[in-house]
């Protein structure tokens, strides 16, 4: 397990990781998503966006409909320019909670990259319908 962070700084941010992914190995398949999410977020915060994916694709396989596993792997797609990969997370976020006007948001984005303007446009009306946009 510690060669996931070989590479890693070893920061406050990188110890964090490391001990919610160790505690990872225990408990059951619910505190191992809950701690793979959160060594996640802590990798994010330091730019570690590559680190965090397979991560996210273990939290994925233990629970393939979760929210915030798959708006995490979106925002990181997002992050290293994989548009196409993004759009397709945000679509999956959506199909989940059509109400999440961020992932509306986030989605308009993507498209806005891939050429899609009309698309874009539209997911920009449903963010506002949803009533946020920030």
């Amino acid at each position: 397990m510690a060669d996931r962070f070989s590479r890693l700084n070893m920061d406050a941010n990188a110890r964090r990781a490391f001990l919610a992914l160790e505690a990872a190995t225990h408990g059951d398949a619910m505190e191992r998503v809950v701690s793979l999410l959160t060594a996640c977020a802590f990798l994010c915060e330091d730019g570690e966006f590559q680190e965090a994916l397979p991560l996210l694709d273990e939290v994925l396989a233990l629970a393939p409909r979760s929210v915030p596993a798959l708006a995490m792997k979106a925002g990181i797609l997002r992050h290293l320019g994989r548009w196409q990969e993004a759009l397709e997370y945000c679509e999956q976020v959506l199909a989940l909670d059509p109400s999440l006007a961020e992932a509306w948001r986030a989605k308009a984005v993507c498209l806005v990259k891939v050429g899609r303007y009309d698309d874009a446009v539209h997911c920009c009306e449903q963010a506002l319908q949803a009533g946020h946009w920030s």
